[in-house]
């Protein structure tokens, strides 16, 4: 089993050293110790769950139903960068500042929504192997949950529910309630305010670059991103290369390793303060 430290040159007290810098340090630690709740929240698509075959099948039911050409999983990866309206009108072949741009997309992605959620199941849409255990962990220690999402709210609900893990979750957010999409903080800020956790306290784990970014905009803890093996976002140099996360990890292990720092019995809240103080210790000196 990977450690955080042990073989890929992080030493252990790198990430919020990192992030802050020595001479934050200090404010760093009276932010945590001034606030005891803190929050775990996620991307879905690629971070919880491998929707991929689910996704693009969707998209192109959708745009068969127009007589729209069917897009390749490459073109389809392509627009993910940008929310369901404008990927998919982008895929119809408009561009932004074109007459039907806006209501094009508007009508394709309420198309797209109705068919992909309809078709969320753990078959279609499976969590990662030994994430739901993570997940588990990280509620019985305590910790607020959330789940951030580029896609509708009402997907991220059912993807919730259909692994039975709704209950565990006190924030859910799509880009159809905040008021901007990643790479923008607001959903972020919108799952702190919902979860009453600091965005010092909060960590937000991703599989793309606006994951990152919106995480760094929001001014959290951390961003963790995750290339899990045999995904479409498996490449864990590149997503260090764009510099957007604090850490990218390419197992499950490896992240339960660095929100928990190691084996937990019983497990409560203050797991998570050790989470931080480790990248904060005396070895930062």
């Amino acid at each position: 089993e990977s450690k955080i430290g042990d073989d890929d040159g992080w030493p252990p007290m790198l990430l919020l050293r990192r992030l802050l810098g020595v001479a934050a340090v200090a404010g760093a630690m009276t932010t945590v110790a001034g606030n005891t709740r803190a929050a775990l929240i996620f991307d879905v698509d690629g971070t919880l769950v491998d929707s991929l075959e689910l996704a693009l099948g969707a998209t192109n039911v959708v745009l068969r139903r127009r007589n729209f050409p069917v897009v390749s999983e490459a073109e389809y990866l392509a627009g993910c960068r940008y929310c369901t309206p404008e990927r998919l009108a982008r895929h119809a072949g408009l561009e932004p500042g074109d007459d039907d741009f806006d209501a094009l997309g508007k009508e394709l992605a309420d198309d797209f929504d109705a068919t992909y959620i309809a078709q969320v199941s753990p078959d279609t849409a499976p969590l990662f192997p030994h994430l739901d255990r993570v997940i588990r962990r990280a509620a019985k220690s305590g910790l607020k949950l959330g789940v951030l999402t580029n896609a509708a709210v009402a997907y991220a609900e059912a993807v919730l529910a259909t692994h039975g893990l709704s209950d565990l979750f006190e924030s859910v957010r799509g880009a159809d309630n905040v008021p901007n999409p990643k790479p923008s903080a607001d959903g972020l800020l919108a799952c702190c305010a919902d979860l009453d956790v600091v965005p010092e306290r909060a960590v937000y784990v991703g599989d793309a670059p606006t994951d990152g970014m919106a995480a760094r905009a929001a001014k959290f803890a951390a961003s963790l991103g995750v290339a899990w093996p045999g995904t479409v976002t498996s490449n864990r140099d590149a997503l260090l290369q764009v510099g957007h996360f604090d850490l990218v990890l390419d197992n499950v292990d490896d992240l339960e390793y660095a929100l928990f720092v190691g084996p937990m019995d019983n497990g409560d809240a203050s797991d998570f303060a050790a989470f931080v103080t480790h990248f904060i210790s005396a070895d930062v000196a």
